[in-house]
């Protein structure tokens, strides 16, 4: 008996729609994805300008740290006398600022005057690396010149220095020996460059025109050779208070400007 051959079935191949294709997000898809790095922007950008800020501020200290442990050396080799803040009315290269600290107490540090930076085409400007320089301080909104104005982010403590007032010195300049808090009193402080009514060289500050860059902090360098970061309202002075020994001393305080509240006042 012939055996019976099963029908060959016909296999149908159904292809799948959008094969081939490649495969795409939906709209909901890539809404959720942005919103989800919105989120992550959100959460890291502040923490990314913070650490910023505080490698600028950290910056800043050791500049402050290194001036004062040069200020210091400064001080030992010349018999205890604090270096000269120089005539702030006259420019940089004038003959009566070469004794000014920026041109004398650099080479403590094996650094050129500021006024070769200049002759050089480089004065410190923000950014650049340099313990002239402060990262966090703004442009100067004038240009840089050693024959007319200088750009001056830091200043020696005016009330240690009595300014000579030209030529001459008619106030003996401060000894360190007669400092009554060392620890406590400004050797150097930070300046505000764009002051308006900043002379040419406006190489020192008093607690009056001091400002704090960093969070409303400044950065100090002491007496002692610390640097500390010292918040606005305790280093701030009235004008009758950044003038006169005798009244900043009259109340106790954490920060000092005049070493004694028997220094003179002036000129």
């Amino acid at each position: 008996m012939p055996t019976r051959q099963r029908p060959t079935r016909r296999r149908c191949f159904v292809e799948e729609a959008g094969a081939g294709r490649e495969p795409a997000f939906t709209l909901i898809e890539l809404l959720v994805v942005f919103g989800i790095v919105a989120l992550l922007a959100a959460l890291l950008l502040p923490a990314l300008a913070r650490a910023k800020h505080q490698a600028r501020t950290a910056a800043c200290l050791s500049n402050a740290k290194q001036w004062g442990l040069a200020f210091l050396m400064h001080t030992e080799d010349n018999d205890g006398i604090v270096p000269e803040e120089g005539n702030t009315l006259a420019p940089i290269a004038h003959p009566q600022n070469r004794v000014a600290w920026y041109e004398t107490v650099p080479p403590s540090l094996a650094l050129e005057p500021l006024t070769a930076l200049y002759a050089a085409g480089a004065p410190p400007m923000p950014g650049v690396p340099s313990l002239f320089a402060c990262p966090e301080a703004p442009r100067p909104d004038f240009s840089p010149d050693a024959h007319g104005k200088a750009y001056f982010m830091y200043g020696m403590n005016g009330r240690l220095c009595i300014n000579k007032g030209g030529a001459t010195r008619r106030v003996p300049n401060t000894r360190l020996s007669s400092v009554l808090r060392p620890a406590d009193t400004i050797f150097i402080a930070e300046v505000n460059g764009n002051y308006p009514a900043a002379g040419r060289s406006q190489s020192n500050v008093t607690g009056r025109y001091a400002i704090g860059r960093h969070a409303g902090r400044g950065v100090f360098a002491m007496t002692d050779g610390a640097a500390r970061l010292i918040a606005t309202n305790e280093f701030r002075r009235t004008p009758t208070e950044a003038n006169r020994a005798a009244a900043e001393w009259r109340i106790e305080r954490s920060v000092y400007w005049y070493p004694s509240p028997f220094t003179p006042n002036g000129p």
